[in-house]
């Protein structure tokens, strides 16, 4: 994302360069990174729209606790976890989600439906 909508024109080229950022899109895919990585949250590639999502935090690396939500065109998606306690995870309505809690042996891949859950595993 650029600081001009039309930084660059083929009639024009580039902008006055005091306004012309190509670094934008760095600052938003660690955001992305953050909410796919860290959090967990993530969309499904298979069925677009947050219609289905998949949750899958990955603990560990340093990080004990996450909490986390995205505004999404059907509602909050909301994901916590922690290396102690529980893990909370709301899904909105009319979305499905796919819970993976397979970086844990005792962990397995839950199909969920809108509603709010907790999940514990057993770290390994």
């Amino acid at each position: 994302m650029w600081e001009h909508w039309d930084s660059w024109t083929e009639d024009k080229g580039f902008m006055d360069p005091s306004m012309n950022s190509f670094n934008h899109f760095g600052m938003g895919s660690i955001g992305r990174w953050i909410y796919q990585y860290v959090a967990g949250i993530d969309t499904d590639d298979q069925i677009v729209g947050f219609k289905r999502i998949k949750i899958q935090p990955n603990p560990g690396n340093g990080v004990s606790f996450v909490k986390s939500s995205y505004k999404s065109i059907n509602g909050f998606i909301e994901n916590s976890w922690q290396t102690i306690g529980n893990q909370f995870t709301t899904i909105p309505v009319n979305t499905m989600a796919s819970v993976d809690l397979t970086f844990a042996k005792s962990g397995k891949v839950h199909e969920v439906g809108s509603g709010t859950y907790t999940f514990k595993v057993t770290m390994d």
